[in-house]
């Protein structure tokens, strides 16, 4: 679970940083970046079924 708190809170964090920038680049990757943290920790929040399902189940061994 700190590995999703980790994630939730670099999304945040990038989320602060598009507001607080004037330039209107800068905030759209920031953004982007923000967004895509935020998938990542919800990914992650997931239970061990991510990697099951990435080596075919029981079946791969």
């Amino acid at each position: 679970m700190a590995r999703t708190a980790d994630l939730r809170r670099k999304s945040e964090e990038c989320a602060r940083l598009a507001q607080r920038t004037d330039h209107a680049g800068v905030r759209a990757r920031y953004q982007i970046v923000a967004e895509q943290w935020a998938k990542l920790a919800e990914r992650a929040a997931k239970p061990a079924a991510r990697n099951a399902s990435s080596r075919g189940g029981r079946r791969a061994r």
